[in-house]
């Protein structure tokens, strides 16, 4: 397909879960772009899910961040330079300050 979309659990706050065991593996075994970030509020949890992408075996030939994950990326500046993936950053102002 052009685009698809996998449903994620969520925390009692609504953001996506980032204990989510094995269940990244196949799907991005198989995807050509992922993006992280729209509509997620929590830096830490994006965190948390930044660092379960990065840890997989097989990712994504690009990976587009977005919104909070720019900022959990911040913290994340070694393991994203060793990327043999494209990064895409699609930052706002405030984002970028």
């Amino acid at each position: 397909p052009e685009a698809g979309v996998i449903a994620l659990p969520e925390t009692e706050d609504g953001e996506l879960d980032s204990a989510l065991g094995g269940r990244l593996a196949e799907p991005l075994a198989r995807t050509d772009c992922l993006l992280l970030g729209p509509a997620m509020t929590d830096k830490q949890c994006a965190g948390a899910l930044l660092d379960r992408v990065l840890g997989e075996a097989q990712l994504p030939a690009v990976l587009v961040l977005d919104a909070v994950a720019i900022v959990a990326a911040r913290e994340r500046q070694r393991p994203l330079s060793k990327l043999e993936a494209k990064l895409v950053i699609t930052a706002n102002e405030s984002e970028l300050a």
